[in-house]
């Protein structure tokens, strides 16, 4: 379900960064000099934008939070579980993932 808005993928990242300055402090400038800027792939999608007419429509479904609300809050989210963040880039999770879901099916 989309919230109706449409944004380029650089801006979405351009305004992580921003957020991400505003929660830690952290110099924009610095977290902007991290973006990687790579050849495109073919056929690379440069937004994204899902219709949600149908469910509107059908059910009178309409977002509650704005994009940038949401950003604030995701990246909110991850600053305040390191933990998990850690356990993201070091793979740990996939342990717990095989040991607690993949068995299960």
């Amino acid at each position: 379900i989309g919230g109706g808005s449409t944004e380029k993928n650089i801006n979405i990242v351009k305004k992580i960064c921003d957020i991400v300055s505003t929660k830690t402090g952290q110099q924009l400038s610095y977290l902007l000099s991290l973006i990687t800027y790579v050849k495109d792939r073919p056929a690379h999608d440069f937004r994204y934008c899902l219709d949600s007419d149908k469910i509107k429509k059908d059910l009178g479904w309409k977002p509650n939070i704005n994009l940038d609300k949401g950003l604030e809050k995701t990246v909110g989210w991850y600053l305040s579980n390191p933990v998990w963040v850690k356990s993201v880039i070091s793979r740990k999770y996939k342990k717990y993932y095989k040991a607690n879901y993949l068995d299960k099916y």
